[in-house]
């Protein structure tokens, strides 16, 4: 966010129970504000709001008022970034009129009638949040909205209006047919998981990994705590893998001591996002340790095979060339030799890039200060820490913080 839409929205959120959503041209979500808000991001998909945005060829002067025919808008504004493709702001729900709980209780009961009563209590309680301003209001907001996002200035004359309203009936037909398809689709999209991280497919993680995961429902609109729904729904699928990759041949204690640390991780997880981060995560681990174990077993001895996936585990500990050895019982000259042999390094140097690839994930997907990971993943300093990043990444671990892992 620029410094004048933080400002901005700051103040909203302050005000008013609104949201902020940022799409790209093919409907995917790319922020969230505040996390979590799942409900109407749902809707504004379904209801396919962007398309007046999408379908825009030239670059708008002003912002767009997207209505829909409860009488809620939204707010809109396209992004045209120096570097990357478009980016479509949404900003709402907001209604110009006051919602009637009862006319709103009757029509979510006729629409949504397989529905239980506590979502749709739960539906008709958002609808109620949402604010409701005046039209000359919700244009200021607009021309306010699109100023702090482009940096131009911008007046009433320039917001435009699509010239159609949303159905909301197109809504409900939507959420009835995901009742009924969900099941099913989550079916196929898991076996297809499965069967990759069985056979250790690597293909399968490069070419449709994102495709896979993204389009998992790990989230309910009805419910409050969809944060919550989606942890349980990503702990099932975390234990489906588990038995996937020991079938593939990954050892029993490996793949349960992955379940242990992917349950911590996936219990940590803050946002829906950080969410789905996680299950993509879990996703190329286990394909990769399949695939290692089927395929990279000719190039490697078992015990160095072991040895790497020992590293992987206790990654966390302190661990170096002696407590392998003795895990092993191995003698140090014997195994530091065979390893290098076999992995074209040492393994304090394998020890130290298998850390800075936890610290990169470590520093995108938490919160953790510098100092934090660097204890937590045993360097003896700070700036010891920076100094190995540096070395294995070109950058220091703020700089990749903040352009999460891409170049600047």
């Amino acid at each position: 966010m620029t410094d004048a839409l933080k400002y901005f929205w700051k103040f909203l959120k302050e005000n008013y129970h609104i949201f902020y959503y940022v799409y790209n041209d093919d409907m995917e979500l790319l922020e969230m504000y505040p996390q979590g808000s799942t409900l109407f991001d749902y809707i504004i998909r379904s209801l396919d709001l962007t398309a007046p945005l999408v379908e825009k060829n030239e670059p708008l002067s002003g912002p767009m008022i997207l209505g829909t025919d409860l009488g809620v808008n939204y707010i809109a504004v396209t992004e045209y970034p120096k570097r990357g493709n478009r980016r479509h702001h949404i900003l709402g729900p907001i209604s110009s009129q006051t919602l009637n709980r009862t006319t709103l209780t009757d029509l979510f009961n006729q629409f949504l009638y397989r529905t239980q009563a506590s979502s749709i209590k739960n539906l008709v309680e958002e609808y109620m949040a949402i604010p409701v301003l005046s039209t000359t209001i919700q244009y200021q907001y607009a021309i306010q909205f699109y100023s702090a996002i482009t940096g131009e200035i911008c007046n009433v004359n320039r917001i435009t209006f699509p010239g159609r309203e949303s159905d909301t009936n197109l809504l409900f037909s939507t959420l009835m047919k995901n009742d009924k398809d969900a099941a099913r689709a989550q079916w196929t999209l898991e076996q297809t998981d499965f069967i990759a991280i069985n056979e250790g497919n690597m293909e399968h993680l490069y070419q449709s990994v994102n495709n896979t995961i993204n389009k998992m429902p790990i989230r309910s609109v009805y419910e409050k705590d969809s944060l919550r729904s989606g942890k349980d729904l990503i702990l099932m699928y975390l234990g489906k893998s588990v038995y996937a990759a020991i079938s593939g041949g990954l050892p029993p204690e490996i793949g349960y001591h992955l379940q242990l640390y992917y349950v911590e991780q996936i219990e940590s997880c803050r946002t829906l996002m950080d969410l789905r981060q996680c299950a993509l995560d879990l996703q190329k681990d286990f394909i990769s340790r399949v695939h290692a174990v089927k395929f990279d077993t000719k190039k490697s001895s078992q015990p160095v095979i072991q040895c790497r996936e020992y590293i992987k585990l206790h990654i966390e500990e302190e661990i170096n060339l002696q407590v392998i050895s003795s895990h092993f019982n191995y003698s140090m000259y014997y195994f530091s030799r065979k390893f290098k042999e076999e992995c074209g390094c040492s393994i304090n140097d394998y020890i130290k890039e298998q850390r800075i690839q936890r610290a990169k994930t470590l520093l995108t997907t938490t919160e953790l200060t510098i100092n934090e990971i660097c204890d937590k993943l045993c360097f003896s300093s700070p700036s010891f820490f920076i100094s190995v990043f540096k070395k294995y990444t070109g950058t220091t671990p703020v700089n990749y913080r903040l352009h999460k892992g891409t170049p600047s």
